[in-house]
């Protein structure tokens, strides 16, 4: 390690004893934004020419592939630095993972710190002794730091759904389904049926759409997956026309559809990512779907989001859906 590369990582050493009980949000009036989209990484670690095994296993779990997407694309995007170039406006990104190995670290641990250079900015410390610890602490505790980095992206998203909902929309969805969900300005109501809206936004390049409805509830048996994919390929049918005659959007079943439980605070929900198409002609491309009980009323309610944008890259899309279902709320 050069002369600046050590000082550089010294003084971080330095900053990190000075945070190291820090777990709250600390003062926010004299910072400004973070920098960085959805699920992007910024990595910090002693050196990115070396192969280590600590830096191969962040990429490897964080990099994985996104799920529900046609062509391969990370889950997170990671961008990685050598220490001797963390300063400037690298400490504004919005996510941060810090490697720290050192001889002078006490003991192995894992630190989450909030708002420490910028507002809405998570950094979290990785410290250890040697690579050897940090590869240890690493594959003991990368769950866990998914998780964190998880809540800090779902929080942002929520906060951005919010700052550009459309009140007209988003009220006048509330009024008719008894639900909350921030509907962005640019989208327009496409069909406004009794039990069912579908909204859109038209760009030269993309189509995203959103569909809510709503269906008595039965039984446990339409959180079934394949009952669910069922009920939604029957509306999709009946609202959503392809651009021919005899063409209507459906379920991709030749490629996975996964699905995992995601509830509401008591109220269960089920989540499901896959691909679409349109039957007889050539348009798809991923869908989001979330399901959720309100046993209040027993009804349950139907959020879809789906993307058409044949020569883009889908993950973002798939993001600013999931930012839109953070919003979702009794």
């Amino acid at each position: 390690m050069d002369n600046k590369a050590f000082f550089a990582y010294a003084a971080f050493f330095v900053f990190f004893i000075s945070i190291a009980g820090q777990s709250c949000t600390s003062d926010q009036s004299s910072k400004i934004e973070s920098i960085g989209k959805s699920n992007e990484l910024l990595l910090v670690s002693k050196s990115v020419t070396s192969d280590t095994n600590s830096v191969n296993i962040v990429y490897a779990h964080f990099a994985k592939d996104f799920i529900g997407l046609p062509q391969p694309e990370p889950w997170y995007k990671i961008s990685h630095i050598p220490i001797n170039e963390f300063g400037g406006v690298f400490k504004r990104h919005r996510t941060i993972i810090y490697l720290l190995n050192s001889d002078t670290v006490s003991r192995s641990q894992i630190r989450f710190a909030k708002d420490v250079w910028a507002k809405n900015q998570l950094v979290v410390i990785v410290q250890a002794k040697n690579e050897l610890g940090l590869v240890q602490l690493l594959k003991e505790q990368k769950e866990n730091i998914e998780y964190k980095i998880l809540d800090h992206e779902l929080h942002l998203g929520k906060l951005n759904a919010e700052k550009n909902a459309s009140p007209t929309l988003s009220n006048a969805l509330t009024q008719k389904f008894g639900i909350k969900i921030s509907i962005p300005n640019e989208y327009v109501l496409a069909v406004d049926q009794n039990r069912f809206s579908w909204y859109r936004k038209e760009t030269e390049n993309s189509s995203t759409n959103i569909m809510v409805y709503e269906l008595d509830y039965t039984s446990e048996s339409m959180f079934d997956t394949q009952q669910m994919i069922h009920i939604r390929d029957s509306i999709a049918r009946k609202y959503i026309p392809g651009p021919n005659e005899g063409s209507y959007m459906t379920s991709d079943k030749a490629l996975p559809i996964y699905s995992v439980q995601k509830s509401l605070g008591d109220n269960f929900g089920m989540e499901l990512r896959g691909l679409w198409k349109v039957e007889n002609d050539f348009m798809g491309g991923p869908f989001l779907h979330r399901v959720v009980h309100n046993p209040i009323n027993n009804k349950l309610y139907c959020i879809d989001f789906f993307v058409f944008a044949p020569k883009f890259d889908k993950r973002d899309y798939i993001l600013s859906g999931e930012q839109i279902f953070s919003s979702i709320a009794f």
